[in-house]
C-alpha cells in the first residue's frame, strides 16, 4: 500500500487512555463562508491545518500533476467544518471527504470506514483495565480510521480533486490526489 499503517498506532492508544472522559454531544456543522467570517476563523484553521497534516503524515494519497489525468475520471471531495460540542465545550473540527456519489461504483458494493482491529482491541482493554476505577467506554471516535483499513488491491486507483478552499487558502498544492 501507500504507507497505511499495519500496526497500532501511537495516537490511538492515548486516545483511548485519555479520551475517555468526555461525552460528544452533537457536531453542529458550519459552512466554510460563515467560519472564515467567524471570530473562530482561527480555530477552524488549525483545524483545517490538522486534517491536512493527518492526510500528508499518513500518505493518504499522492499528489500527482492534472496532465496525468487526462482522460481519468477525478471526482470531487469536500471539507466539511463544524464544532464539536461537549460536556467542556467546544471545539472546532475538521474533515476531507471524496464525493464517493460520483465515482459509478455497483450498487452491489458498500464501502465504510473502519478502525484497525488491533486498534480496537486496545481501546476495549484500556476500558478494561480501567473499569474498575469507575472508568466506562461509551464512544471511540478515531479521526483517520479510513487509513486503518487494508488497501483492495483489485480496486481501480480513485483520482481527487483537491477541496478548492484548501488549495486557495494555501493548505495543499493545485495538485490531483491518488
Amino acid at each position: 500500500g501507500r504507507g497505511r499503517p499495519k500496526k497500532v498506532r501511537e495516537d490511538v492508544v492515548t486516545m483511548c487512555s485519555q479520551g475517555l472522559e468526555h461525552e460528544v454531544l452533537a457536531f453542529e456543522k458550519v459552512g466554510y463562508k460563515t467560519a472564515k467570517a467567524s471570530a473562530k476563523w482561527q480555530e477552524y484553521k488549525d483545524a483545517i491545518q490538522k486534517e491536512v497534516d493527518q492526510l500528508f503524515k499518513n500518505k493518504a494519497f499522492i499528489e500527482i500533476d492534472w496532465a496525468l489525468t487526462k482522460g481519468k475520471k477525478v471526482v470531487n471531495s469536500m471539507m466539511l467544518l463544524g464544532d464539536k460540542v461537549e460536556i467542556h465545550g467546544t471545539k472546532a473540527k475538521c474533515r476531507v471527504v471524496v464525493c464517493g456519489n460520483e465515482m459509478n461504483l455497483s450498487t452491489e458494493e458498500t464501502f465504510s470506514s473502519v478502525v484497525n482491529c488491533k486498534s480496537f482491541r486496545v481501546c476495549l482493554a484500556v476500558a478494561a483495565r480501567t473499569w474498575k476505577k469507575s472508568v466506562s467506554l461509551k464512544v471511540i471516535d478515531v479521526s483517520t480510521a479510513f487509513l486503518q483499513s487494508d488497501e483492495d488491491k483489485d480496486r481501480n486507483e480513485v483520482l481527487v480533486r483537491p477541496p478548492k478552499a484548501l488549495v486557495e487558502e494555501g493548505f495543499c498544492k493545485d495538485k490531483c490526489w491518488m
